[in-house]
């Protein structure tokens, strides 16, 4: 039985139009699951490994387009050592209560889809949620 008879697509080859450390874009040709076969466009990220830090869930948010997977990740140790350091990262760096995220969320302070993904099953699912 092949690849795609099993429901998954079949990468049969890939050309890089162009890459970085950040990200690389590329054409791959793809057999889906249904026969067709065509090149597609995706876009790929590093994959960086969280260290010191527990893991909860991961998801792809962009399935088919990019090969990006996010992580939700946390420490019960964080320690604030004071304001951004690249401005280009981040204007600014807070801590909030547990309790007060539902209210910033409902409130429209917190608009990331990434971010939002990740506190609503933080919430929802937590370690502290069973």
């Amino acid at each position: 039985m092949s690849g795609s008879e099993l429901g998954r697509w079949i990468e049969h080859s890939h050309k890089v139009i162009y890459e970085s450390s950040w990200v690389s874009l590329e054409t791959v040709d793809i057999e889906t699951p249904s026969g067709q076969r065509f090149d597609h466009h995706v876009v790929r990220c590093p994959r960086w490994t969280p260290e010191a830090l527990r893991l909860g869930v991961h998801w792809h948010p962009s399935n088919g387009l990019i090969d990006q997977t996010f992580h939700v990740a946390w420490t019960d140790h964080a320690v604030n050592t004071g304001p951004p350091t690249d401005i280009d990262e981040a204007t600014e760096i807070s801590f909030h209560p547990v309790a007060s995220i539902g209210a910033m969320i409902t409130s429209g302070e917190i608009t990331d889809g990434l971010s939002l993904t990740s506190l609503c099953w933080w919430l929802s699912c937590g370690p502290d949620r069973h």
